[in-house]
């Protein structure tokens, strides 16, 4: 594909219908290197996303030095942090949950003849596990991927509970540097093969 005025560069992703947008895996697992080939069984779906998908940040402030007289000759950067946000709506999901409050805070329990499942959380200040994220989705025919090698959700803000509105948990995810100093690979596929 050229560069240059291409609407075919354009793209407004929606997740894959049956399978979601965002997953959770134990840290150490392996990631993606394409847009296509099916998650290993040990990939959690995180199941629907708010309206909005996801938002990625990147914050990267720099201080402006100046030279005697007042020229602006440089300018520093302080810091690297991207962060991704989304809003899980599955609040039921045992794997939501254990995303937001560490697996080891939740436990669940099998239905019985007498209840459903039980799924069990226990709220305390035990810091959340860091683990292997993965966004994706689709534009037309373009495909994409994004691996995380280790980030871990670091501010969930306040969850309403009311008949107006869905119950959510609304995160921020912290990337953390994989030993080769990057903080995520972003895959994409345009879709259009080569023709021979």
């Amino acid at each position: 594909m050229t560069s240059g005025i291409n609407v075919g560069q354009i793209a407004a992703p929606s997740p894959v219908v049956g399978t979601g947008g965002l997953w959770r895996a134990t840290l150490g697992t392996t990631l993606p290197t394409d847009t296509t080939t099916s998650l290993a069984n040990t990939y959690k779906s995180l199941g629907y996303i708010g309206e909005d998908g996801v938002t990625i940040a990147i914050d990267r402030p720099s201080t402006p030095q100046y030279s005697w007289g007042g020229w602006k000759v440089a300018s520093l950067q302080q810091h690297y942090n991207p962060s991704l946000s989304f809003k899980l709506l599955q609040v039921l999901d045992p794997d939501v949950l254990k995303a937001v409050h560490s697996d080891t805070n939740v436990t669940v329990t099998a239905a019985t003849q007498s209840a459903g499942t039980i799924t069990q959380v226990a709220w305390n200040p035990k810091l959340n596990v860091n683990s292997v994220w993965v966004v994706g989705g689709f534009y037309q025919t373009a495909t994409f991927r994004l691996a995380i090698p280790d980030a871990r959700i670091t501010t969930v803000r306040d969850q309403r509970l009311s008949h107006q509105t869905l119950a959510v948990w609304d995160c921020t995810l912290e990337l953390f540097p994989d030993s080769s100093g990057n903080f995520a690979y972003q895959i994409w596929d345009d879709g259009v093969v080569a023709v021979s």
